[in-house]
């Protein structure tokens, strides 16, 4: 039997003082944060080790208490009325502001695990949490595991060039809670009174769910792990797939119903992969060794489901540039949208009757945010004392968008702004020579590779015709601003020498 608590505190002071003429804040402001954090840790457990003739059987039971306790205190003072005196008590408004957070998680926990003659060994686990942050009929939840592993080396008979060998599978389910104090609506008052009376309003602007369930993760995991000649040559193999029901989610709203979000149980995503790690030792002479080591994974993510109501959800943006990260059904996680250029059925670039692209309506993918294959390979040669460690990485199949790519098209200070703009030139000298006729149409400048509308067949379906509009090249990548991402989003796969 043994027993275990802690207790860790601390206390956070912080003041921000913007003197009297400070930008956005000319009159002068002060600002004090007062942060008190109290974590509360109490674990006791049980612990049982026999062996029975050629079982060994360990095995324990526990229970644990954690609790957190965040309070913080913030006075905002506003116009400075006594210059020079950085003190809340030199300012005209004074406004005060108290945050609370309080979270408590009791568990009961326990393990058995049992062994067959040192080759065979079967383990299972089982824990239950009760949160506070969860309504009375769904806080409790058990989240159950079980692995077990085979060293099959030790069944047969083998030569010394294979050293070792097991196999081993798992199975889990993890479950989880969210922040304090979603299931009811907050109220405060607001900044002024009426008739000398304060005014009660809704403080949430997130509709909150009563009735939230507790996130499920549940994985399966199966694995090889084989060495050779004296443990010279290993390769540890790993396929895996988990998946992720009832997260927790943020929806956005109508902000007419006074909320811009709501909270819901929502969403089950898919991760499924392998993982390979091999090591050698291709040379160990006397005091010298070389031992290299390749890994390579793979992941395949997908969004299974979301929402009934809402099919897509988006997790952040750069709205300057139209482009956002998503979470689609049926898509990889984090893809990212926005709006595409129209085309045509066989992917030809539809262009207006100025002879610049056309844009989607609606938002659609146009790059993915995660990797699909990551790779490593490490050497480390040892003498003696002396070690040497190097450390290649590499990364392939996301995407990225460039920020600074589309502001060095918009400016012209990309290369590839350079097509076209001499001929633009030629051709606006030639027009003034003429002296700039209204039908004038340009002798050259940038020509967008793809199609125009010039027509429409019986059926009602657009006619199209090679494009022959030139444009200003300035106005073609201009006409990407604040539209599309489509032409900035880059290969972000990458090769790296890591560390030496």
């Amino acid at each position: 039997l043994a027993g275990r608590g802690g207790l860790d505190t601390y206390n956070f002071r912080a003041t921000t003082f913007s003197p009297i003429s400070t930008p956005r804040q000319v009159e002068g402001a002060i600002n004090e944060r007062v942060m008190n954090v109290t974590q509360t840790n109490l674990e006791a457990t049980l612990t049982f080790a026999k062996k029975y003739g050629d079982f060994d059987i360990n095995a324990f039971v526990g229970a644990s208490l954690w609790r957190n306790k965040n309070e913080q205190f913030t006075t905002e003072g506003l116009k400075q009325v006594m210059p020079g005196v950085d003190d809340i008590n030199a300012f005209e408004r004074i406004n005060t502001t108290h945050g609370f957070y309080k979270k408590e998680v009791r568990s009961m926990f326990g393990s058995v695990s049992l062994g067959y003659k040192g080759l065979a060994y079967l383990d299972a686990t089982i824990r239950n949490d009760v949160s506070s942050t969860l309504c009375p009929e769904n806080r409790s939840y058990w989240y159950p595991s079980v692995s077990g592993s085979l060293i099959f080396s030790s069944l047969f008979k083998h030569g010394d060039w294979f050293s070792f060998g097991k196999l081993r599978a798992s199975w889990a389910n993890v479950g989880g809670d969210t922040d304090p104090y979603q299931l009811y609506l907050d109220f405060g008052t607001k900044g002024f009174k009426l008739n000398g009376q304060s005014l009660g309003e809704v403080a949430s602007t997130v509709i909150p769910y009563y009735d939230l369930k507790p996130t499920a993760s549940y994985s399966m995991e199966v694995g090889l792990d084989v060495r050779f000649f004296q443990s010279r040559l290993s390769l540890d193999l790993t396929l895996y797939q988990q998946t992720t029901k009832n997260q927790i989610m943020s929806l956005p709203i109508s902000s007419s119903s006074s909320f811009t979000r709501a909270l819901i149980n929502a969403g089950e995503i898919r991760n499924r992969g392998i993982e390979l790690a091999v090591t050698g030792v291709p040379l160990k002479i006397k005091s010298f060794q070389w031992e290299t080591t390749f890994t390579y994974a793979t992941n395949d993510n997908k969004v299974l489901s979301l929402h009934p109501d809402v099919p897509s959800y988006e997790l952040t943006a750069a709205r300057w540039a139209n482009a956002y990260i998503y979470a689609m059904e049926n898509q990889p996680y984090g893809v990212i949208v926005g709006q595409a250029q129209k085309r045509t059925p066989d992917g030809r670039v539809i262009v207006d009757e100025k002879g610049l692209p056309t844009f989607d309506t609606n938002v659609s993918v146009l790059g993915k945010g995660t990797y699909a294959h990551t790779l490593g390979w490490s050497h480390n040669f040892t003498w003696k004392n002396l070690n040497l460690r190097l450390l290649f990485d590499a990364k392939f199949g996301a995407d990225m968008y460039s920020m600074s790519m589309m502001q060095s098209y918009y400016n012209g200070t990309a290369k590839e702004t350079l097509k076209g703009r001499d001929a633009w030139y030629r051709s606006e000298q030639a027009k003034r020579a003429a002296g700039s006729p209204a039908d004038w149409k340009a002798t050259g400048g940038y020509l967008v590779d793809g199609v125009k509308v010039v027509g429409k067949d019986p059926e009602g379906n657009p006619i199209y015709a090679e494009n022959d509009i030139y444009v200003n090249p300035q106005s073609y990548w201009q006409s990407f601003q604040d539209v599309s991402p489509e032409p900035f989003i880059i290969d972000a796969s990458y090769i790296k020498f890591r560390e030496l």
